[in-house]
């Protein structure tokens, strides 16, 4: 196999990529998971609310669930990262 700097700088994005998934899927995509249920308790709590009480429950499991989530936007960004690394790991490497 030829060997030549696409090549390497492909292998070297793909390695960097499995590096930022590994990293962080454990933490992230439980953390994400969670802030997104809270959110989307919040949302349809304040759907279904008869009362102003009711709204202000919804709210604030929504304004909760958005705490939780913040978190995680590192996480986010390491994924996305990751998997930009990876596609133009792996164009590099077929082109």
């Amino acid at each position: 196999m030829k060997r030549d700097k696409k090549k390497q700088a492909g292998l070297f994005f793909m390695i960097l990529g499995a590096l930022a998934f590994i990293n962080g899927i454990p933490d992230g995509i439980a953390g994400s998971l969670l802030a997104g249920a809270v959110i989307v308790i919040g949302v349809s709590l304040m759907k279904r609310a008869e009362s102003t009480e009711e709204k202000r429950v919804g709210l604030f499991t929504f304004l909760f669930g958005i705490l939780l989530f913040l978190p995680g936007v590192p996480f986010l960004i390491g994924f996305c990262f990751g998997a930009a690394c990876l596609y133009w790991g792996w164009r590099m490497i077929r082109d």
